[in-house]
């Protein structure tokens, strides 16, 4: 992944994370992840696994499309 799409993807995160209202420490709770690393994440320091991402999609009712790639979000998922 490129720097770019890295801190895009931090973005994003932090977005999904900011429009449920939690914190960086309840979504890493949340997530069973650090809270350094959720940080270097929102960052573009870090790339979540693809696990993770799962996890995300998951958490958040997004698409992995939408969190990895910004198409199109959808609260259809589980």
């Amino acid at each position: 992944m490129d720097y770019f799409a890295q801190i895009e993807l931090g973005l994003r995160i932090k977005m999904l994370r900011t429009e449920k209202g939690l914190t960086q420490e309840k979504l890493a709770e949340a997530l069973g992840i650090s809270l350094e690393h959720i940080g270097k994440i929102e960052r573009g320091k870090r790339t979540p696994s693809l696990d993770l991402v799962i996890a995300m999609s998951k958490f958040f009712h997004a698409s992995t499309d939408y969190i990895l790639l910004a198409n199109r979000r959808t609260t259809e998922l589980g």
